[in-house]
């Protein structure tokens, strides 16, 4: 349940795409993962068991019961959500997988602290630098440890982990990851204030979206062999769930996949299918500002309403697969580029 990854990101401008992402070419293709964590619908974390007095057993994602120390002194992170999470509870985490990434493309509320170790790649951790550092609980999704490796990593620490937030009920499995979470990092507590924060800013959103009367698009632009192709985020994916619950109307109507509720449209299918009454909000990377000659001067991009008209705005610091820190600022983007 890796989550998306990128090669080669554009801004989107007026003029055209900027390109972005170049250091984040290692991270794979520019593909969406397909191998969704399916998990308990009861929900992780939340049906936990008291376990030894040092210890609590929390549900995993897979339904797997994992006993864990009640208050761990390290924590590894294998997962951009994940990382976010354990960040917005005030876990002890020690170790990360591609920093660099997490820094560029997460959510700019919940900063890695200094000092935390670099452990590799999402989908390719370090074994030996995570039994180097010991952490007492491992925290991933389903394919952030290859499977011939799990045995292994499980000697060490502790695994848990988290289902991808798609399908009919996008927002109570980000809900009951967040739980999960805070169980199995000692921090309960303030991941219940956090999706409480969540809702509050909502309902608050809510009321300042009430006058949309337009509909948006929430895309990821790339360039492939000279071809633009942006990824949309339909109803099922998080972000765009969110968003439905706050009262806006998503201009892409296909559900997505049954990953994380994404699909693709090319230049000419955003010519063709976008609302002429649509905002375009345009994920990038935030340290990018070139313009990509593959857009610029192109009337058919240019004759997107959007485009011509002003409606297309640049969203960073934001990692829309992630918990309920990520969808707060989600909110506020959509209230001050939308409202």
């Amino acid at each position: 349940m890796t989550a998306p990854r990128f090669s080669r990101r554009l801004a989107l401008s007026g003029a055209g795409l900027g390109l972005a992402g170049l250091g984040l070419a290692a991270c794979g293709t520019t593909d969406p993962a397909t191998d969704a964590t399916t998990g308990p619908a009861s929900g992780s974390g939340a049906d936990q068991a008291s376990g030894d007095a040092g210890t609590v057993t929390v549900t995993s994602g897979d339904g797997t019961e994992v006993e864990v120390p009640a208050n761990p002194t390290g924590v590894a992170g294998l997962e951009w959500s994940v990382l976010e999470d354990i960040i917005a509870v005030g876990g002890p985490l020690t170790g990360a997988t591609d920093i660099e990434g997490y820094t560029a493309w997460g959510t700019s509320t919940a900063p890695i602290p200094a000092g935390v170790t670099e452990l590799g790649t999402r989908r390719e951790p370090s074994i030996e630098t995570i039994a180097t550092l010991a952490p007492d609980v491992i925290i991933g999704t389903d394919s952030s440890i290859p499977e011939t490796a799990l045995d292994q990593v499980q000697q060490i620490a502790p695994v848990l982990t988290i289902q991808a937030p798609v399908g009919d009920r996008p927002i109570e499995i980000m809900q009951e990851n967040h739980r999960t979470v805070g169980l199995a990092v000692g921090r309960p507590d303030q991941a219940e204030e956090n999706l409480q924060a969540y809702e509050a800013r909502l309902a608050e959103a809510k009321e300042q979206l009430a006058g949309v009367t337009g509909s948006f698009v929430f895309v990821n632009a790339s360039e492939n062999a000279g071809q633009i192709l942006f990824r949309m985020h339909g109803t099922r994916s998080l972000a765009g769930a969110v968003a439905d619950a706050a009262g806006l109307t998503n201009g892409f109507t296909d559900p997505g996949d049954d990953a994380w509720g994404l699909g693709s449209w090319d230049l000419e299918a955003m010519v063709a299918n976008l609302p002429d009454d649509a905002t375009i909000l345009s994920w990038t990377d935030p340290a990018d500002d070139q313009v990509a000659a593959s857009l610029t001067g192109q009337s058919a991009w240019e004759s997107i309403p959007a485009v011509a008209e002003g409606r297309l705005h640049n969203i960073t610091q934001m990692w829309p697969y992630g918990g309920p820190i990520a969808m707060i600022r989600w909110l506020d983007l959509l209230v001050e580029t939308l409202a």
